[in-house]
């Protein structure tokens, strides 16, 4: 995924992220309006609910007390209407209740009505038919008892309603709370998604942009020094080689005046022509690094380069120096024979040199990925590893310094000149190393891949 794609993507996350809790936050709002309306709605239903049994029962009862006062056919009528329009009340009623409770209570209101209706009948038609065994005064009783149990049903009936709208509340605050559970889960889930993409976004592009800018600009600063070094060493090798060819002439002819016998001056002839010869190979390095010739590009196997390099250079190591050459990736990348031939042997030699007690120095080729301006990109990995001292902190920062080296004899111009050459040829130069257990060097070049023919051909 590109830069912008994940920019984008960022900003639609953002986005999808403020609209789902704005959502969130005005469902939330919305259902607890709503869940308030019922809740008032059931109150105001309850109360109505009880109020209009109230009126019933005691309309019905007004009625019949005026039936015993009048004595007409007018009253008995009312209170027949009466007591019908409170039987229907109570069968539709029936219909809507909900809780055990509710319905229990109505079921012994229901009770109650048919005994009410069947001893206020005794009544009808202006007499009173009594039972051979209940008295009049003991069926008015009677009647009046059952008046009182219909009303304080009424309450029963009440207090039902309260207890259904109590479970209503207790289930509002659980839906309540599940839904600012719910809310407060999907929200640390979208900033914890905002807080990835950011974190990957940061990962895959903002941080290696802040490495390529150091990069650069550390190869912007080797690029002016090797610009200075460029001037100098064209003085350098001026005003240097003609003294030296000078020097040499005569060391000549000094040389062949010197007696055989004359072995101490032999020796020092000696000496002279090796140092002049030393700093003359210091003065060709200087000028390789300052100016190195442009790399002529050729499609090579790599692994044939490395083998060759090791063969030609086994010899000429110290005593007890062993190369390991492990070389099969069959690989091939486009490459200056001589210049990677050159910085294999700066690496192989500075190997051999970090173990003066003797020790193996591995060799090895592989196909690898390495990330470059932002891309993974195939390459060809050479290594050297050495099993020596390894590398301290604070040479570290200086190891491709040109002139800085920690031995004795050094020129410090080889590992600087290897990085010149491997970008020249557009590979690059790494190294891992841990002190006190030897260090690893790698040089990569871009590995060559065949094109896949053309199908229209």
């Amino acid at each position: 995924m590109s830069l912008r794609e994940r920019i984008i993507t960022l900003i639609i996350t953002a986005l999808l992220a403020v609209a789902f809790l704005g959502a969130a936050g005005w469902l939330f709002y919305r259902e607890f309006r709503q869940i308030d309306r019922y809740v008032e709605e059931v109150r105001s239903e309850g109360m109505r609910l009880a109020d209009q049994y109230l009126v019933r029962v005691r309309a019905i009862d007004v009625a019949l007390l005026e039936y015993e006062i009048n004595k007409d056919a007018r009253s008995w009528v009312q209170f027949v209407n009466q007591s019908r329009a409170l039987g229907e009340w109570l069968n539709e009623r029936a219909g809507l209740l909900s809780t055990e409770e509710e319905i229990e209570t109505l079921q012994r209101i229901q009770v109650a009505y048919i005994e009410f209706i069947q001893r206020a009948r005794l009544y009808e038609g202006n007499r009173f038919v009594a039972d051979l065994f209940v008295p009049r005064r003991l069926a008015r009783a009677q009647l009046e008892n059952t008046i009182s149990r219909l009303l304080s049903l009424g309450n029963d009936l009440s207090n039902a309603h309260q207890a259904r709208l109590q479970g209503l509340f207790e289930q509002t605050r659980r839906a309540l709370q599940f839904i600012a559970v719910m809310t407060l889960g999907s929200a640390a889930l979208l900033v914890s998604m905002l807080f990835w993409q950011g974190h990957e976004l940061y990962k895959r592009y903002v941080a290696p942009l802040r490495l390529q800018m150091i990069e650069q600009s550390e190869r912007l600063e080797q690029q002016e020094k090797m610009a200075s070094l460029g001037m100098l060493a064209a003085g350098v090798a001026h005003e240097i080689r003609n003294p030296l060819l000078a020097i040499k002439a005569r060391l000549y002819m000094l040389r062949k005046g010197v007696p055989p016998e004359n072995a101490s001056a032999q020796e020092d002839a000696e000496t002279i022509h090796s140092e002049l010869n030393r700093l003359e190979e210091i003065v060709r390095s200087f000028l390789k690094l300052a100016r190195p010739p442009e790399p002529h590009l050729e499609r090579k196997k790599v692994d044939r380069i490395v083998e060759e390099t090791a063969t030609l250079l086994q010899p000429g190591l110290a005593a007890g120096i062993c190369l390991e050459v492990s070389a099969q990736c069959n690989a091939e990348a486009e490459l200056d024979e001589e210049q990677l031939k050159q910085c294999l042997i700066n690496l192989i030699q500075n190997a051999a040199d970090s173990m003066p007690q003797g020790g193996v120095v591995d060799i090895r080729t592989s196909v690898d990925r390495i990330e470059n301006h932002g891309r993974l990109i195939p390459v060809v990995a050479m290594s050297v590893s050495d099993s020596g001292g390894g590398i301290a902190p604070d040479v570290q920062k200086r190891l491709f310094d040109p002139f800085f080296t920690t031995k004795a004899n050094g020129t410090g111009l080889g590992l600087a000149l290897t990085q010149r050459l491997m970008l020249g040829m557009g590979g690059q130069i790494a190294f891992q190393t841990n002190p006190g257990q030897g260090s690893t060097f790698k040089l990569y070049l871009p590995r060559y891949a065949e094109k896949a023919p053309d199908p229209a051909r």
